[in-house]
């Protein structure tokens, strides 16, 4: 399979704020709660204001330690990346582009991070779950059996 330059280039991110806070009534002799109820992300795409193609990306990131649940940490992070648009993409699909893409770059970057700091804790690492920042099709698009799928 041939390979080519995605539409849209990470040109940096960084990490604006980190903290991890330990839950040391977590039991880890029990099963943690690493529930996504739990996890509040949030994100935000604004334009450069110097360069027409560059678009920033924030993304926040929280795992809150609900009263009674064995969570083990408690989790607070702020990203920001900045994003080059190919100018063979349209300008109606641009933002929507930056902030889908830019934002599931982010997230896999913070997933590892948070994986590599939460292992240097005295719990194991916890991993966060996959998403997407895509929006999800109209039922009426999605497979109805099994059937249907393998079509």
């Amino acid at each position: 399979m041939d390979w080519h330059i995605a539409p849209v280039e990470v040109l940096s991110y960084f990490v604006k704020s980190f903290s991890m806070d330990t839950n040391m009534k977590c039991d880890k002799d029990k099963p943690r709660d690493l529930s996504l109820k739990n996890i509040v992300i949030s994100n935000r795409m604004f334009p450069s204001k110097k360069h027409k193609d560059v678009f920033v990306v924030s993304l926040n990131l929280e795992m809150k330690v609900p009263e009674g649940k064995n969570t083990p940490y408690a989790i607070k992070m702020e990203m920001f990346g900045q994003f080059k648009v190919s100018e063979r993409v349209p300008n109606e699909l641009r933002e929507k582009m930056v902030k889908t893409n830019g934002s599931s770059i982010l997230y896999g970057a913070a997933r590892e991070i948070i994986k590599e700091m939460t292992g240097r804790g005295i719990f194991r690492k916890i991993q966060f779950p996959t998403v997407s920042f895509a929006e999800i099709p109209k039922e009426k698009h999605l497979p109805q059996n099994k059937k249907e799928a393998t079509k």
